[in-house]
């Protein structure tokens, strides 16, 4: 089984492109590339942003990616660049990132657009539900959606699965005469009024451009 640095670094990260782009990412077609070399050993670093992290090490002299440092308990020359590449994710994580309660890529997407959008960070109100995030419209305080991780049967009941997987819950208009139920992915609300709300996994079964 490989290594999937690039989820265990970046995992509660909020990534930022913006601030890829002054990092010295450069965006290709849909995505943000950024290269290193490694002359000393003959290898090249490509990390590439498509609304997820991914990465790659070319051996320049055969043009060929490099996957041995993604083994586990990789030794000796594997090891020494696995070291290299987790120190460059950790420092894209830095200065290119913002701390996050949310695991799951979609999560994080989604509460960044939230902030951009409409200005308002989530509220972790509770300290037996740290990952549960409230957001509230800016003049009535009302809240508007949530984000939280569950067990994914809690929230599909069409499941046994005890998986956590991250949800939203969003207040329907209140004139909706469709709450959605019938598309996959849309389900009753998680802990809220099933007539106002409903729950949407956030495990890319649905594009973030539906959800928005």
């Amino acid at each position: 089984m490989l290594y999937d640095v690039e989820r265990e670094v970046f995992a509660g990260s909020c990534i930022q492109p913006e601030k890829m782009k002054e990092y010295g990412f450069q965006t290709e077609e849909d995505r943000l590339v950024y290269v290193r070399e490694l002359p000393c050993e003959r290898m090249k670093i490509i990390v590439e942003y498509d609304s997820e992290m991914h990465g790659k090490i070319i051996d320049t002299t055969t043009n060929e990616e490099y996957v041995n440092y993604r083994l586990e308990g990789a030794t000796g020359f594997s090891a020494e660049i696995r070291q290299k590449y987790e120190e460059l994710l950790i420092d894209i994580r830095t200065r290119c990132c913002e701390n996050s309660r949310f695991y799951f890529q979609q999560a994080r997407r989604i509460n960044a657009y939230i902030k951009s959008r409409y200005g308002v960070d989530p509220e972790f109100l509770w300290a037996k539900y740290p990952s549960f995030g409230v957001y509230r419209e800016q003049e009535s305080q009302k809240w508007f959606a949530l984000i939280g991780r569950v067990s994914k049967c809690k929230v599909d009941h069409g499941t046994d699965s005890e998986e956590e997987t991250e949800f939203v819950n969003v207040r329907l208009k209140t004139d909706s005469s469709n709450p959605g139920h019938n598309v996959r992915g849309i389900y009753e609300a998680y802990h809220m009024n099933k007539k106002s709300w409903v729950s949407i996994i956030l495990d890319d079964t649905l594009p973030d451009s539906e959800i928005q």
